[in-house]
């Protein structure tokens, strides 16, 4: 039996195992199982040094490595074998025979064909022989499993510095840091720095070690997610080189797109020499097996392509050298621009068109700084999409920057009513009502001078309405959501109308007409069971609004809550939820839950770049000085450092705990009795075996985050601060039982 070499770092298919610790655990066993099992990625994703630690534990069989990546165009795939084997190649099926032979076929890609056909061939004549291979497409062998081996997950933006410390990303990038900086160990302030070298390399195992060796010779914030090192550039050059010249024509060109594109944008940017339209499907399918671009499924089951940062750089250089920059960047500008007008018939309120131009951000930003994009109409339809999709995530700075940029130099657009209208809605929710007020009643003095586009109008309407609304100025905004509603009362839209009306409901609450405001909810709450989730959710934040005001209090809490659970996370609309749940704290003086909810809700807000309207301030500002009067300063200094710490998971587990804060046990009483759910006990048991939240997510069959929901849950019901806490009271409890 033959032990498996030690690889060099610079084979660009032989990087970092660390974080591998789910994929050695499912192959292992499949491993064990099946006869040709293929490991496929794409280059610098770690395939060899996956499969040669899966063959450190072969199960009693013997193991042939074979490696292919610097074969000989002389030789092939069979003669490579034979000389593993050390018998002629004549030979070879009849010396292997019956014997169990594990043999790990090394980089296939080179020489596919003849692999496939040496495989199929030697599995047919000998029964005791099984192949683990390593490929960036499969082999398509009757009998083949293929397993994708993926990048290593990256570290969310918003995550905090131990999720950071705990991403399988960045613990490779240290463990290879400290290879040449044997203390390397990264400062509090550079933990940050370290995640975003992780995720500009895509998580791609190769690009992270390739940065991470020039720790201790250059500043963090100057290392890149190194992208064209020249070992992971020949990869790719090998790679592009085995492609069709459809194929090389229709990835270059893809590059024009660096926030991943559908079949439909595909067409719309590959088709030209060579590339027929349609031939698009076929070649991004091609490009998808052979590993030059992913595919992610998106929502309502729709499909999405992207290409690795290291694969863009590449294809964009080849697009260059091919002359074909400009081509490229105008098709995707005008299909930018195609998708962009369906914005042009929705209120700003309801979500459904930016929900489908979401996916795009990234495409519009490139896309504005394209020559191609460089006429007024474009431009300004451009910045109003992106900005409208940056609105809807609740970056408001970052739509009013993009807006600043153009509003004022494209004053000869028809898409110059719909900047303005949208600057004032990112600067009311930044709470500079002066200049947003400004931007509104320009907006309507614009929109309304063109009959020939009343949603125009009716958008300008809506952004009026919410900027008086903020300014507390209710009757005007009342007046302008009125307005709005007999606009897209004519075009026959009951969702709009829905929205106008739920907008209209919102300020007469605020305004302090609740009863004027039940018969709008009342009224729209049926018709809007077939809108969007966000405006569901923002509806529902509203009709807990009413409960509040009405003295409901069970009402207000049921609605809230249904907001928590409903909403995406981080989303500003929960802060409302945080909020109408620490006024209901505070009615039943629970002073630390009040501090701590409205705190979590005000981090909520701040990261969103949002403001809420002054009446609604006032509502947090009376439940929050009473619970400080009650507290005191240090306690309240307290309580708001723990809402701080709050966040994703934590937070919903904090805020879905409906009981006051303060242990109530009776002295002397196990607080261990009673206390978890049935799930929540089979959830601690499978710690105390060991299992990561991952495992415990893909045995109960949940989801990680609501797995970690429950751990936050248990951990703050027991009083406990570590798993092995966890694991020492679930091992004592079942100890106890017998």
């Amino acid at each position: 039996m033959t032990s498996p070499t030690r690889t060099s770092r610079q084979d660009p298919d032989n990087s970092g195992i660390v974080g591998r610790r789910w994929e050695l655990r499912h192959l292992r066993p499949l491993l064990r199982s099946v006869r040709l099992l293929t490991l496929v990625g794409p280059p610098g994703v770690g395939k060899s040094r996956l499969a040669k630690e899966l063959i450190r534990r072969p199960g009693g069989r013997a193991v042939r490595l074979v490696e292919l990546a610097t074969i000989p165009t002389d030789l092939s795939p069979e003669t490579r074998i034979a000389d593993a084997f050390g018998v002629p190649t004549a030979e070879l099926a009849g010396f292997v025979g019956d014997t169990r032979v594990l043999v790990v076929l090394d980089g296939c890609e080179r020489v596919i064909e003849p692999c496939a056909a040496l495989v199929a061939d030697l599995l047919s004549r000998c029964p005791g022989l099984r192949f683990l291979t390593t490929s960036r497409e499969a082999l398509r062998v009757p009998g083949e499993v293929t397993f994708r081996v993926r990048p290593l997950p990256t570290p969310e933006p918003w995550a905090d510095s131990r999720r950071i410390l705990r991403s399988d990303a960045v613990r490779l990038f240290i463990e290879r840091a400290r290879d040449t900086t044997p203390r390397f160990a990264p400062r509090a302030a550079d933990i940050g720095l370290v995640a975003e070298i992780c995720r500009r390399s895509d998580g791609l195992p190769l690009a992270i070690e390739l940065a991470a060796r020039h720790v201790g010779n250059r500043p963090l914030d100057t290392l890149p997610g190194d992208l064209t090192d020249p070992a992971l550039t020949a990869a790719i050059d090998h790679g592009y080189r085995l492609l069709t010249s459809a194929e090389q024509a229709a990835l270059r060109r893809l590059s024009v797109l660096p926030g991943g594109f559908d079949l439909k944008a595909a067409q719309a940017v590959c088709t030209g020499p060579c590339v027929e339209p349609d031939d698009v499907v076929r070649l991004v399918c091609a490009l998808e097996a052979r590993s030059m671009i992913s595919a992610t499924t998106c929502a309502e089951d729709t499909v999405r392509f992207h290409q690795l940062r290291c694969v863009r750089a590449y294809a964009t250089q080849r697009l260059i050298d091919a002359g074909e920059v400009a081509a490229s960047e105008e098709k995707a500008v005008a299909w930018l621009c195609h998708r962009a007008e369906t914005l042009t018939r929705e209120l700003y309120f309801g979500d459904s068109a930016p929900s489908a131009l979401s996916s795009e951000r990234d495409n519009l930003a490139a896309a504005l700084d394209f020559p191609a994009a460089r006429d007024d109409d474009r431009h300004a339809l451009l910045a109003v999409a992106l900005a409208r999709v940056l609105w809807q995530r609740q970056q408001a700075t970052a739509a009013r920057r993009v807006l600043d940029a153009v509003r004022d130099q494209v004053h000869r657009s028809r898409w110059h009513g719909d900047a303005l209208a949208l600057s004032a809605l990112a600067a009311s929710a930044q709470a500079d009502h002066e200049h947003a007020l400004r931007f509104a009643q320009r907006a309507v003095r614009i929109q309304r001078a063109a009959p020939d586009r009343p949603f125009g109008w009716a958008r300008a309407l809506e952004a009026l309405g919410f900027v008086r609304a903020c300014r507390g100025e209710f009757t005007d905004a009342a007046s302008a959501y009125v307005e709005c509603r007999d606009i897209v009362l004519a075009a026959g839209k009951p969702l709009d109308v829905a929205e106008c009306e739920h907008c209209l409901a919102w300020t007469l609450l605020m305004a302090g007409k609740p009863a004027e405001a039940k018969r709008f909810l009342d009224g729209i709450r049926p018709v809007l069971t077939a809108a969007p989730l966000r405006s569901r959710v923002a509806v529902t934040n509203t009709v807990g609004t009413l409960h509040l005001a009405e003295g409901d209090d069970e009402g207000a809490r049921t609605a809230f809550t249904t907001v928590l659970r409903s909403a995406p996370a981080g989303d500003h609309l929960t802060s409302y939820a945080l909020d109408g749940l620490a006024i209901l704290a505070a009615r039943r003086d629970d002073a630390r839950r009040t501090i701590a909810l409205t705190t979590a809700a005000a981090v909520i807000r701040r990261r969103c770049g949002v403001r809420v309207s002054t009446t609604w301030q006032d509502w947090v500002d009376r439940a929050t000085a009473t619970a400080t009067r009650s507290l005191g300063q240090d306690r309240t200094a307290a309580a708001a450092a723990t809402g701080r710490r709050l966040h994703g998971d934590r937070l919903l587990a904090y805020a879905l705990r409906d009981t006051p804060d303060g242990d109530t046990r009776p002295p002397g009483s196990d607080p261990c009795d009673g206390a978890l759910t049935r799930r929540e006990l089979q959830i601690a048991g499978l710690v105390a075996d060991g299992r990561t939240d991952r495992e415990i997510a893909e045995d109960l069959g949940l989801a990680v985050r609501t797995v970690r929901a429950h751990l936050t849950s248990i951990h703050q019901k027991l009083d406990l601060r570590s798993r092995i806490q966890l694991a020492v009271w679930t091992t004592r409890r079942a100890a106890d039982a017998r």
